[in-house]
Protein backbone atom coordinates (compact mmCIF):
# COMPACT_ATOMS: atom_id res chain seq x y z
CA UNK A 1 0.00 0.00 0.00
CA UNK A 2 2.76 2.44 0.92
CA UNK A 3 5.06 2.19 -2.08
CA UNK A 4 2.23 2.14 -4.63
CA UNK A 5 1.00 5.32 -2.93
CA UNK A 6 4.49 6.84 -3.13
CA UNK A 7 4.64 5.94 -6.82
CA UNK A 8 1.69 8.24 -7.53
CA UNK A 9 4.11 11.20 -7.43
CA UNK A 10 7.58 9.73 -7.53
CA UNK A 11 9.35 7.08 -9.50
CA UNK A 12 10.15 3.94 -7.55
CA UNK A 13 13.39 2.37 -8.80
CA UNK A 14 12.70 -0.71 -10.90
CA UNK A 15 15.12 -2.70 -8.73
CA UNK A 16 12.83 -2.35 -5.70
CA UNK A 17 9.77 -3.38 -7.67
CA UNK A 18 11.59 -6.39 -9.10
CA UNK A 19 12.80 -7.37 -5.64
CA UNK A 20 9.19 -7.42 -4.38
CA UNK A 21 8.41 -10.09 -6.97
CA UNK A 22 11.58 -11.99 -6.12
CA UNK A 23 10.74 -11.89 -2.41
CA UNK A 24 7.22 -13.18 -3.05
CA UNK A 25 8.64 -16.06 -5.09
CA UNK A 26 11.05 -16.83 -2.26
CA UNK A 27 8.27 -16.84 0.31
CA UNK A 28 6.26 -19.16 -1.92
CA UNK A 29 9.28 -21.50 -2.03
CA UNK A 30 9.40 -21.50 1.78
CA UNK A 31 5.68 -22.27 1.91
CA UNK A 32 6.08 -25.14 -0.56
CA UNK A 33 9.01 -26.55 1.40
CA UNK A 34 7.03 -26.38 4.64
CA UNK A 35 4.16 -28.19 2.95
CA UNK A 36 6.59 -30.93 1.86
CA UNK A 37 7.42 -31.86 5.44
CA UNK A 38 6.56 -35.48 6.16
CA UNK A 39 6.68 -36.51 9.83
CA UNK A 40 7.01 -40.15 8.80
CA UNK A 41 10.20 -39.51 6.82
CA UNK A 42 13.47 -41.06 7.91
CA UNK A 43 15.86 -38.98 9.99
CA UNK A 44 18.08 -38.61 6.92
CA UNK A 45 15.15 -37.33 4.84
CA UNK A 46 14.12 -34.94 7.61
CA UNK A 47 17.70 -33.67 7.77
CA UNK A 48 17.72 -33.05 4.03
CA UNK A 49 14.36 -31.30 4.26
CA UNK A 50 15.63 -29.08 7.08
CA UNK A 51 18.78 -28.28 5.11
CA UNK A 52 16.73 -27.32 2.05
CA UNK A 53 14.41 -25.14 4.14
CA UNK A 54 17.36 -23.44 5.87
CA UNK A 55 19.00 -22.69 2.51
CA UNK A 56 15.82 -21.19 1.03
CA UNK A 57 15.00 -19.20 4.18
CA UNK A 58 18.55 -17.84 4.46
CA UNK A 59 18.47 -16.69 0.85
CA UNK A 60 15.10 -14.97 1.28
CA UNK A 61 16.17 -13.39 4.59
CA UNK A 62 19.36 -11.99 3.05
CA UNK A 63 17.47 -10.48 0.12
CA UNK A 64 14.77 -9.13 2.46
CA UNK A 65 17.28 -7.39 4.74
CA UNK A 66 19.08 -5.79 1.76
CA UNK A 67 15.73 -4.74 0.30
CA UNK A 68 14.53 -3.19 3.56
CA UNK A 69 17.80 -1.28 3.92
CA UNK A 70 17.33 0.11 0.41
CA UNK A 71 13.74 1.10 1.20
CA UNK A 72 14.86 2.79 4.43
CA UNK A 73 17.47 4.79 2.51
CA UNK A 74 15.09 5.72 -0.29
CA UNK A 75 11.87 6.51 1.58
CA UNK A 76 12.88 9.95 2.94
CA UNK A 77 13.76 11.08 -0.59
CA UNK A 78 10.47 9.81 -1.96
CA UNK A 79 8.50 11.49 0.82
CA UNK A 80 9.77 14.92 -0.23
CA UNK A 81 6.93 14.97 -2.76
CA UNK A 82 4.30 14.64 -0.02
CA UNK A 83 3.22 16.63 3.02
CA UNK A 84 3.25 15.09 6.49
CA UNK A 85 -0.54 15.37 6.49
CA UNK A 86 -0.76 13.31 3.29
CA UNK A 87 1.51 10.66 4.75
CA UNK A 88 -0.53 10.57 7.96
CA UNK A 89 -3.68 10.14 5.88
CA UNK A 90 -2.31 7.09 4.06
CA UNK A 91 -0.88 5.57 7.24
CA UNK A 92 -3.90 6.12 9.49
CA UNK A 93 -6.58 5.94 6.82
CA UNK A 94 -5.42 2.92 4.83
CA UNK A 95 -2.33 1.07 6.03
CA UNK A 96 -3.12 0.69 9.74
CA UNK A 97 -6.74 -0.41 9.10
CA UNK A 98 -5.48 -2.82 6.42
CA UNK A 99 -3.22 -4.56 8.96
CA UNK A 100 -5.74 -4.46 11.79
CA UNK A 101 -4.77 -4.50 15.41
CA UNK A 102 -2.05 -7.12 14.83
Amino acid sequence: LYFPWLSTRTEIPLKLTAEHSELMIGMDKIKLELNDYNPTSTDEEKGQWASNLRQIATSVFTLLMEHLDEEDDLTPKLLQSFTQEEEKEIMVGKIIPFHGDA
